[in-house]
């Protein structure tokens, strides 16, 4: 984490790659998400290894991003980032008491419902997947997403149909459709719940 203007360079040696994935940012808030992370110009890297959540997170940004700069595309991108920098305090050595084995299993499952949308969420099929008993599992996912599983689902949910209103002519019923509500209007209240106005609204402001 680098403070604005400030110079660097980075590489690697060709018998021992790896991966840098940096985001420029500003905001009122980012001094006290630095502050809590914490970061330094002297120890500005965090090392993420195989988190496949935030992996993930940061190619949602990305994709956003590469999409345009419009208000919806930044409004989408900025809220993955905000998650994403939460996910990185909370994976703080001090505060990290999970189980590696389980923060991996998490991880697949997180991965599983993103692929599966539109299915009703069952936790204990979740917890079964990951080898973990459900009561564990619950316990494991929100110490590491913040959320328990079900409120995840939304956000994934959330996140895919802010996608979908920006890329495609779908209507609001067809894609709360996709996402597997069956009631569109208790889509809308979710989806406002999240973004602070309604998918009609959203699909507006591209």
């Amino acid at each position: 984490m680098l403070s604005s203007g400030q110079p660097f360079a980075c590489g690697t040696h060709p018998s021992n790659p790896w991966t840098i994935h940096w985001i420029q940012a500003a905001g009122a808030l980012l001094p006290e998400y630095l502050s809590a992370l914490p970061a330094a110009p002297a120890g500005p890297v965090r090392h993420i290894g195989d988190d496949l959540q935030i992996t993930r997170l940061f190619g949602e940004i990305l994709d956003s991003l590469r999409q345009g700069t419009d208000f919806p595309r930044l409004l989408h991108a900025s809220g993955a980032l905000a998650y994403l920098l939460s996910l990185l305090i909370q994976k703080r050595p001090e505060n990290q008491r999970e189980n590696a084995d389980a923060v991996s299993q998490v991880a697949e499952t997180i991965i599983y419902m993103s692929d599966h949308l539109a299915e009703p969420l069952r936790v204990p099929a979740l917890a079964r997947m990951a080898g973990l008993s459900p009561a564990y599992f619950g316990e494991r996912f929100k110490a590491q997403t913040g959320c328990s599983p079900r409120e995840y689902l939304h956000l994934l949910r959330i996140h895919r149909a802010c996608r979908l209103l920006q890329d495609t002519a779908l209507s609001v019923k067809e894609i709360a459709s996709q996402l597997g509500y069956q009631d569109q209007f208790h889509f809308s209240r979710q989806f406002k719940t999240f973004q602070g106005m309604s998918p009609s609204q959203y699909r507006q402001a591209r």
